[in-house]
């Protein structure tokens, strides 16, 4: 999904459902529940459109347009699988 502007929905969208208006709050959030921002970056400068380079993008693989039925499998993340993680042998 993509957060336009960013201040906007700080401000307008995060105090309706949470407790602060913090968005770098709200991001971290999402990466506890498996969601990676994408990077904005052109890959060539003719590809370069500022209307959109500061848009948020954030992407998780059951986020989905129309399948409502893959969000029960979006988790947050607990302690053990971040151990798990950490745990991987050199």
């Amino acid at each position: 999904f993509v957060v336009k502007n960013v201040d906007r929905f700080a401000s307008g969208v995060l105090p309706m459902y949470f407790k602060h208006s913090n968005f770098s709050s709200f991001a971290r959030q999402l990466n506890f529940y498996g969601f990676r921002k994408l990077k904005a970056e052109p890959i060539l400068t003719a590809d370069f459109d500022a209307r959109t380079a500061c848009y948020v993008r954030f992407y998780h693989e059951k986020f989905q347009r129309s399948r409502p039925e893959l969000l029960a499998q979006i988790k947050r993340a607990t302690k053990s699988d971040q151990q798990s993680k950490d745990d991987v042998e050199i």
